[in-house]
C-alpha cells in the first residue's frame, strides 16, 4: 500500500525532483529491516502473535488516517507549492493537468507494451538476486570463515561459533550501507536520469556477485562484496518505483504499480524457488 501512495505523493509534491525525493524517503524502508524486526520479536515475546498483528494492523491504519488529511495528492491543497516552489506557473498548471486529465494508460495497453515488461523483468531479477543474497549471506560467511580459521589453528568445536559471530556482525552493517545507497540512488536517478541509474545499480550488483562467487574469498573481496550488495540494495526501493512513474507517469501510477508489484514478486520468489531446489 505504502509503495503505491508514497511515490504518488512524492512526485506530486517534486515533480522534477522525485528521485532525490524517494532517495531520501527510502531511507526508512532500509532501516526499518532493522527496526521493524526488533518492535516485532517483543511484541511476540510479550503477547503472541494475534496483539503484534492487532498493534501493528492499528498503527498502520492510524498512521493512514493521519496521512490522508494532512497530505493531499495536490500540494497546493495543503498549503505548498510543487518542488518547494522552484517549478514555474506553467509547470504547475501541466502537473494538476496531469492529475485531473482522464487516464492516459490502461492495464491493457500497459501489458502490451515492451518497457513494462522489460522494466518489471529486469527489477524482478534484481529482487531475485536481493532476496537470495540476504538469505545466504550467514551462511556464506560461515562456510568461507571457518576454514580460515580451521587453517589458522582454531580448534573445529570454536571455529563454527566464531564464524557465525562474524557473519552476524555482517549482517547488522545493512543498514549502515543502505541507508548512502538510498540516497546515493536518488542523487544518481537525479542526475542522470532513471534508466541510467537503473543500469548502474545493475552494474553494482554484478561487482558484488563477481567479488562474491568467482574472485578467491579474502578480507579485500569480501569487503567489497557485502558493500556493493548492501549499498546497492538501498537504492532498490526507491529506482524501481521512479522507473515506473517516470513510464507512465502519477496520474496512472496506482492501478499500474498495483499490477506491476505481483509480477516482480511472482519472479523473485518463483523463480528463486525453483533455483534452491
Amino acid at each position: 500500500t505504502a509503495a503505491i501512495g508514497i511515490p504518488q505523493i512524492y512526485t506530486s509534491y517534486f515533480p522534477t525532483k522525485k528521485g532525490s525525493a524517494l532517495g531520501w524517503a527510502s531511507i526508512g524502508n532500509n532501516l526499518a529491516n532493522l527496526i521493524t524486526l526488533s518492535i516485532m520479536t517483543a511484541l511476540l515475546a510479550w503477547g503472541g502473535p494475534g496483539k503484534t498483528l492487532v498493534i501493528f494492523g492499528a498503527a498502520t491504519i492510524v498512521w493512514g488516517i493521519i496521512n490522508w488529511f494532512c497530505f493531499p495528492v495536490d500540494p497546493t491543497k495543503a498549503g505548498f507549492l510543487p518542488d518547494n516552489g522552484d517549478s514555474t506557473e506553467e509547470e504547475r498548471a501541466a502537473l494538476r493537468a496531469r492529475m485531473s486529465g482522464p487516464r492516459v494508460w490502461t492495464m491493457k495497453e500497459v501489458l502490451k507494451d515492451r518497457n513494462f515488461w522489460l522494466v518489471m523483468i529486469g527489477y524482478g531479477l534484481l529482487f531475485m538476486v536481493s532476496s537470495g543474497f540476504l538469505q545466504q549471506m550467514v551462511p556464506y560467511q560461515i562456510s568461507m570463515r571457518v576454514p580460515e580459521l580451521l587453517a589458522s589453528g582454531v580448534p573445529a568445536d570454536q571455529a563454527a561459533g566464531m564464524a557465525a559471530g562474524a557473519a552476524g556482525k555482517w549482517m547488522k552493517l545493512l543498514p549502515l550501507f543502505a541507508v548512502p545507497g538510498s540516497i546515493f540512488g536518488g542523487w544518481l536517478d537525479q542526475k542522470v536520469g532513471t534508466r541510467r541509474a537503473g543500469l548502474m545499480m545493475g552494474v553494482g550488483y554484478i561487482i558484488s556477485g563477481v567479488c562474491g562467487g568467482f574472485l578467491p574469498y579474502n578480507s579485500v573481496t569480501n569487503v567489497i562484496f557485502v558493500f556493493m550488495f548492501f549499498f546497492m540494495t538501498g537504492s532498490n526501493a526507491n529506482m524501481v518505483m521512479s522507473h515506473v512513474m517516470s513510464l507512465y507517469g502519477p496520474r496512472d501510477y496506482p492501478v499500474i504499480w498495483g499490477r506491476s508489484a505481483v509480477i516482480m514478486q511472482k519472479l523473485r520468489t518463483e523463480l528463486f524457488g525453483k533455483m534452491q531446489q
